[in-house]
């Protein structure tokens, strides 16, 4: 750290400039209004705050995280910052991801596309859960069923056991 910090005063910064720019991605181009999308903002070489107020209008705003990176490598010092945001639209259709601002720097728009959540069989992946009695005796056996109905292959997917309160699973 002590090292980095010294190189940090004696390098030169004005010597090796990097470009300021601002890039922006959605992690999907068309989302169920059920659905949420994070949309990622890097700033190369900006030193300032992200300004997402804009994004007001269309979206909540749920979550948000950055994280820095500064590299020097060869007396060339890059940095760049990078935030994600958890966006929830606020109505279907054609929606702008308003530009953003970083500093000085602003981003493209963006367009996402929110429709109507799906219904019955048009879904990707529905539960139905049942039991065989409804109102069973103390100590009665219930059978738990659920069936998992999907049209989409998943890489990684995993059922737990209900946390069903006085039930021994």
């Amino acid at each position: 750290f002590l090292i980095a910090l010294m190189l940090l005063v004696f390098v030169p910064m004005h010597a090796h400039a990097q470009a300021q720019r601002i890039e922006v991605q959605l992690s999907a181009n068309r989302v169920s209004i059920e659905e949420s999308v994070i949309l990622s903002v890097r700033a190369y070489a900006l030193d300032a705050e992200l300004d997402a107020a804009s994004l007001s209008e269309n979206f909540d705003v749920t979550k948000r995280s950055s994280s820095r990176q500064i590299t020097i490598e060869n007396g060339k010092r890059t940095s760049v910052v990078e935030w994600i945001l958890e966006l929830i639209p606020k109505r279907t259709g054609a929606l702008e991801v308003s530009p953003v601002t970083v500093g000085t720097e602003a981003s493209r728009p963006l367009t996402l596309l929110v429709e109507q959540p799906a219904q019955g069989s048009e879904r990707d992946l529905f539960v139905e859960a049942s039991v065989d009695v409804s109102d069973p005796y103390v100590q009665a056996q219930v059978i738990y069923t659920l069936r998992v109905f999907q049209d989409v292959r998943f890489l990684d997917a995993s059922l737990s056991m209900p946390d069903i309160e006085g039930a021994i699973m």
